[in-house]
């Protein structure tokens, strides 16, 4: 994690899992993709066990986004419809004549008695489900079942976190950009912003990333592969066949500090769009602080409130053991002592973004950050 680069891991990591056998069926088809050429195996051809599917969660309400409709900002349209709309749809035509996209859907939340896997070790070392979970009875744990051609744009995860992506069924295309590479890409298009989506033929002969190709990380995920997808890198996803996958985003000391800047970037980005409020007198010094702070929240989903109640948290439940304050029914998020890291590697990054944010640092953080300094001395 620490190099920030996407890794692509075997199916052996998750081979235990529920949902790689109940949420499947085996198909002993070999076939070619239509129009990449590919060659998908017989284990690749498996196919969503869509009467299986219906029954656990058929019932959710879910995002659904429309991949060949935009809304009025230009974006994927997005419905709330219920789950097994999407499942009867694609078992009626394969997934093959519909760019329906159920995504970012809650199952695991909404249906917490239906077991499906666990959490890969490599990932249980994670602050922001602790604190989703445990302070406000939500996750960052995700499902997405994506038609034959369905496209997930390009950008980076929220908050700059890590996540990773479980191929259940089907076969992603991704490309990955780096965050360094990311002005020279978008240059390219005559923005300073990087387009939502970049054609194959961008970057062949002839086209506008030809030269700068080297940049670009395409890949496939096949089934049972994860993805590791770093912080602040720029990707983007085709789906070949019907695709099942589950996907986390989540956060350690390894990815604080670009959470950490990039929040500061958001609030900096807000500021400045809103400084004729200041300016022209509609809103006085202290309120505009205050308005800043709202905005983000709306835009973001994410404020330096959250950012400093997640770290707290994580010191209080797993550096001092305290218990978990029961606000809400979601269930606890366990790190297994294990696969907790020496406290000097967390101590050292936290250290480098309070040097930052010196007496804007909350002193309930400074104060249990002590204790836990206290607590490794004793």
């Amino acid at each position: 994690m620490k190099p920030n680069r996407p890794v692509i891991l075997g199916p052996k990591l998750t081979a235990n899992w529920i949902a790689r056998r109940k949420w499947v069926k085996r198909s002993n088809e070999n076939r070619t993709d239509r129009e990449t050429g590919l060659q998908l195996s017989s284990e690749t051809a498996s196919t969503p066990n869509y009467e299986y599917l219906n029954e656990q969660y058929g019932s959710l309400a879910v995002p659904t986004a429309f991949c060949d409709q935009k809304d009025k900002y230009g974006s994927q349209l997005r419905k709330t419809l219920p789950f097994e709309h999407s499942l009867l749809q694609f078992k009626k035509d394969g997934g093959r004549s519909t760019l329906v996209y159920p995504k970012d859907m809650h199952l695991f939340r909404d249906r917490p008695s239906v077991k499906a896997y666990e959490t890969p070790e490599l990932f249980m070392d994670d602050w922001l489900n602790l604190y989703v979970m445990e302070v406000e009875g939500d996750d960052f744990r995700f499902v997405y079942m994506g038609a034959d051609r369905s496209t997930t744009p390009l950008h980076t995860d929220v908050y700059q976190s890590y996540s990773f992506s479980v191929n259940i069924c089907g076969t992603k295309r991704w490309l990955f950009i780096s965050p360094e590479d990311a002005l020279a890409i978008a240059a390219r298009y005559g923005s300073p912003e990087m387009p939502s989506w970049i054609r194959y033929d961008d970057f062949q002969p002839g086209g506008p990333l030809y030269d700068l190709r080297s940049k670009i990380l395409d890949t496939l995920q096949r089934e049972g592969e994860t993805v590791f997808v770093p912080s602040g890198w720029y990707h983007q996803v085709e789906n070949i066949g019907v695709t099942l996958s589950i996907n986390h985003n989540w956060c350690n000391a390894s990815c604080i500090e670009y959470m950490h800047n990039a929040l500061h970037a958001e609030y900096a980005r807000t500021r400045e769009s809103l400084q004729d409020l200041l300016d022209d007198g509609i809103t006085s010094r202290e309120r505009f602080s205050e308005v800043v702070d709202e905005v983000v929240a709306a835009n973001y989903g994410w404020t330096w409130k959250k950012f400093w109640a997640m770290i707290e948290h994580y010191l209080r439940r797993i550096r001092l053991h305290e218990p978990r304050k029961k606000t809400t029914d979601t269930p606890m998020w366990n790190i297994p002592p294990q696969f907790i890291p020496p406290w000097s590697y967390d101590a050292s990054a936290l250290n480098r973004i309070f040097e930052r944010d010196g007496n804007k640092v909350p002193s309930s953080v400074l104060s249990t950050f002590q204790q836990c300094e206290n607590k490794v001395c004793q």
